[in-house]
């Protein structure tokens, strides 16, 4: 994958597809390969820009950041890239990342789609999410924080179809997912959600757990003619493929 140098950081990102341009941001502790089955479909649209937020992925950086930094990184690379604006989708802690672009830069942004999204994080998943990196800081094998997040971020008929397996490898440096959580709870659009003014769309799954779906309508409620698309049964982690088509028909009709 190519490698931006801006901000003091090596900026791990890709470029596929022709159209307009689409952003595409991950989670805590998601890479850009998040959106791996989805982008085959999304490239024949838009010219589909994903990265490695800071503290995943290949994506090098030093110090602790907010998500005015990550904002700020993804606009610099669009800059970069020569695209003036683009339509954002970001998903939780890509959606929090998201909503900073467009009131920073809300000239860049043509349209925003905010998945398993929030104004806030929910205090108790922050108590959980916290609790876990402390427990791996102490000796914990960082695999285990598997276990707590799918139980958070998946319905009920997730583990009803796939019974319980074992812990998996997450793949990441407990600092990365220290500094990423850090970075969500400092963030808050409490204040200043009702300065979006792109076309917004909301999406939430009605089981979602890590941040119970009264987060995203309050959300959707301080933002200016924002759309609603609630999906029941889906639980934090919504596969794109649950909403692309809804997501595609909503973007391209608000153009450029």
């Amino acid at each position: 994958m190519p490698i931006a140098k801006l901000n003091g950081v090596r900026f791990s990102y890709s470029v596929t597809g022709s159209g307009d341009p689409l952003v595409l941001l991950a989670g805590f502790g998601s890479s850009m390969d998040f959106w791996n089955d989805v982008i085959p479909e999304a490239s024949k649209r838009f010219t589909v820009v994903t990265v490695d937020n800071r503290g995943s992925g290949a994506t090098e950086y030093n110090g602790p950041f907010t998500i005015d930094d990550m904002a700020e990184d993804v606009a610099e690379l669009l800059k970069k890239l020569s695209f003036e604006k683009a339509h954002v989708l970001g998903w939780s802690m890509g959606s929090q990342i998201a909503q900073s672009i467009a009131i920073l830069y809300p000239e860049r942004v043509s349209t925003l789609a905010l998945v398993s999204s929030y104004l806030r994080r929910p205090e108790r998943s922050s108590f959980m999410l916290n609790g876990m990196i402390e427990a791996v800081k102490e000796g914990m094998p960082l695999k285990y924080l598997s276990v707590p997040l799918k139980a958070m971020c998946f319905p009920e008929r997730h583990f009803i179809v796939k019974k319980r397996t074992v812990a998996e490898d997450f793949g990441y440096s407990v600092d990365g997912l220290a500094d990423q959580i850090r970075a969500v709870d400092l963030y808050s659009t409490e204040d200043n959600a009702h300065m979006i003014m792109a076309p917004t769309l909301s999406i939430h799954g009605s089981e979602d757990y890590m941040v119970p779906l009264e987060f995203g309508d309050a959300l959707a409620d301080r933002i200016r003619n924002c759309t609603m698309i609630r999906l029941r049964g889906e639980g934090h982690n919504i596969m794109p493929s649950k909403y692309v088509e809804s997501y595609f028909s909503f973007a391209m009709s608000h153009g450029r």
